[in-house]
């Protein structure tokens, strides 16, 4: 369980145009799904991006178990899973290709790497493809591989940005109601989406975008 992800006073800004958020503090707390909610454009991504490292911000810390991420940026990463379409798949490997890398990586034991595999696969509704490449897949298979993906390695944050989108009914309801299980895990959870009244009820708490205007 992680404890809580500490963001304080956090600031980023594109050049000359307005902050999309400064001086932004928060606690997100093991347990809980946070939402993130506003329109396309209003910052909700870039949140995420610098959450996830993949963008950093011109001021601020982000903080766990009082460590400052950007100190020990490995230790971090290997505690985080992202869903999200800025976030790209390897469209040369296959599903089983790229979910053995992502625990290879983390040094799961191969039997347990078959166990995880087996159970996500189920758990999804995995078709027989899982063996061709993800240049191949539909949409909603894509998104259904990027869960996945993020999700073997038992990471104790979760920043899924726009999950639902592409899924059908079944999917949906399938992954809220992983996401409640990871919630009652302790994770923290990070997830924005256009939510429907079912998927507002997984949340624990919601920040409205845009921030600070």
């Amino acid at each position: 369980m992680a404890d809580s992800l500490l963001v304080k006073q956090l600031s980023k800004q594109y050049g000359m145009a307005p902050p999309i958020f400064k001086d932004f503090s928060y606690e997100f707390k093991g347990g809980t799904i946070t939402g993130l909610i506003g329109q396309n454009g209003s910052g909700k991504s870039t949140l995420m991006k610098v959450l996830g490292m993949l963008s950093r911000p011109d001021s601020g810390q982000i903080i766990i178990n009082q460590t400052n991420v950007w100190e020990k940026p490995e230790q971090y990463l290997r505690e985080i899973g992202i869903v999200a379409d800025w976030f790209q798949l390897p469209e040369t490997l296959s599903f089983e290709e790229l979910l053995d890398w992502q625990m290879e990586e983390k040094g799961i034991p191969l039997d347990e790497q078959r166990i995880i595999k087996k159970e996500l696969k189920v758990e999804f509704n995995f078709d027989n493809r899982s063996e061709q490449i993800i240049r191949t897949y539909s949409s909603g298979m894509r998104k259904k591989t990027a869960i996945c993906a993020a999700l073997c390695t038992n990471p104790k944050i979760l920043l899924f940005d726009e999950p639902f989108q592409a899924l059908d009914a079944e999917t949906r309801e399938i992954l809220a109601n992983r996401l409640k299980s990871e919630k009652e895990a302790g994770k923290i959870v990070l997830l924005a989406s256009h939510f429907n009244h079912d998927e507002t009820n997984l949340l624990s708490d919601a920040i409205n975008f845009p921030l600070n205007r």
